[in-house]
């Protein structure tokens, strides 16, 4: 069924699913819906929506890379740090912490990794020559592209060996 919410398709740049949850990022913001028992849906709540909500948090879309969905947690990646929030009583959102998270909360093991990460500012994730990135974090696995002119192959390494 269409989601009415969603007017002009062309944008939506990607949707990840979760377990009774969706989270989806557009040029105009990041928005969720469903299920938000553990706050997996960032959104500072913890009451289902039925329609999609902004992720204040979230307030420039173009710097996120990649969000992926777990069972009841999220992660994303943006240019310079890596979020989580949603269901946290394993430590799965990688916090130091058990406590579940309604809000994006930033991972402090990737901070320092990051730094040597090049992005351009207009970064084009859509070009032809890309790389398959994957970090295993725990429970999650998640892809995300990057350009291969931009791409610190040090960095790699590290998450690799990780």
């Amino acid at each position: 069924q269409k989601i009415e919410f969603f007017s002009n398709p062309e944008e939506i740049i990607s949707i990840c699913c979760g377990f009774n949850f969706s989270i989806a990022i557009t040029k105009n913001g990041v928005f969720s819906w469903g299920d938000n028992s553990y706050g997996q849906l960032g959104n500072g709540k913890n009451e289902n929506q039925n329609k999609p909500q902004k992720i204040e948090f979230f307030s420039n879309p173009e710097e996120i890379i990649s969000i992926c969905c777990g069972w009841s947690s999220c992660i994303a990646i943006t240019k310079n740090e890596v979020f989580s929030w949603g269901n946290n009583d394993q430590g799965q959102l990688g916090n130091g912490k058990n406590e579940d998270q309604n809000k994006p909360q930033k991972i402090e093991f990737f901070s320092k990794s990051f730094s040597k990460l090049q992005f351009p500012i207009n970064s084009n994730f859509y070009k032809k020559e890309r790389i398959l990135f994957l970090i295993l974090c725990r429970e999650f696995c998640f892809e995300s592209v990057f350009d291969q002119d931009y791409l610190n192959l040090d960095l790699l390494k590290i998450f690799i060996n990780f």
